[in-house]
């Protein structure tokens, strides 16, 4: 998955450089797709972007975090029905049914705020006049954008209590020993001194 993120990432940002599109000079600090062009190439380059890097990622989002949802919803209801004492607990060991709900319903949120900007630029400008694009919209879209990175790993801070945990332990320099109550479930998984 990664390698295709990767692949489909270089597709897009090499296009330009071969004439599909063009990039512009942001001030000094970057640069980016000229949105203010309105040639055919442009608009094509603008539209197919829009859906295969917005619209198909948001739509991907809410299919995969919804389905895991069900998924985790079924299997509460069968562990709920089924009372057995040795059927673990759903997501015990790294969240439950509730943050991994608000996780997924916070990382579409934080990819829609960080990357509407940039979206709604690339249609404005192929659909309208892009000399009308306001100034702070056009400023707010690269610094949003750039927010991304950042903010989706701050959702699962927030959001996972087992991810808080394992993090203040590398970022403290801990052992996991050290910081961490193993629970029943997470003791039998864990290697012994002898087994490393």
């Amino acid at each position: 998955m990664s390698v295709a993120a990767c692949v489909n990432a270089l597709f897009w940002a090499i296009m330009p450089v071969f004439g599909w599109a063009n990039y512009d000079e942001i001030g000094t600090s970057g640069c980016s797709v000229d949105w203010r062009r309105g040639d055919a190439s442009y608009i094509s380059y603008l539209f197919i972007l829009f859906t295969f890097c917005f619209v198909l990622p948001v739509v991907t989002m809410v299919l995969c975090f919804g389905r895991t949802h069900a998924v985790i919803v079924k299997r509460q209801q069968v562990h709920d029905a089924t009372n057995l004492s040795d059927l673990s607990p759903v997501n015990a060991d790294w969240a439950s049914q509730k943050q991994v709900t608000q996780l997924g319903v916070a990382l579409i949120i934080i990819f829609l705020l960080t990357w509407s900007p940039f979206a709604i630029i690339c249609l404005w400008g192929a659909l309208g006049n892009p000399s009308d694009v306001p100034i702070w919209l056009a400023t707010l879209a690269p610094f949003a954008a750039k927010c991304s990175p950042v903010l989706n790993p701050l959702m699962f801070l927030v959001f996972i209590k087992k991810f808080r945990e394992y993090a203040q332990v590398v970022l403290c320099c801990r052992t996991h020993v050290e910081t961490i109550e193993l629970t029943p479930s997470t003791a039998q998984d864990t290697p012994t001194e002898g087994e490393l």
